[in-house]
């Protein structure tokens, strides 16, 4: 994924299960590059546990940028 400025996320339900989701640009090697929404994380029972998964994702994965 491409670093923005602005991250757009979300927490959805599909079925029984919530997801966090990540909007940007991804790459793929058998789809290419597109530009939408991406689930980053696994299949939670509550919203407030998918959000705890998306925060932890992005503390992860996303860098900080500090201007000095």
């Amino acid at each position: 994924m491409k670093e923005s400025n602005i991250m757009k996320k979300r927490v959805i339900k599909k079925g029984n299960w919530w997801y966090g989701e990540v909007y940007g640009n991804w790459n793929s090697i058998l789809f290419g590059e597109w530009t939408g929404w991406e689930e980053v994380t696994s299949n939670c029972y509550t919203s407030w546990g998918a959000k705890l998964a998306l925060e932890k994702w992005i503390h992860e994965n996303i860098p900080i940028e500090y201007e000095i």
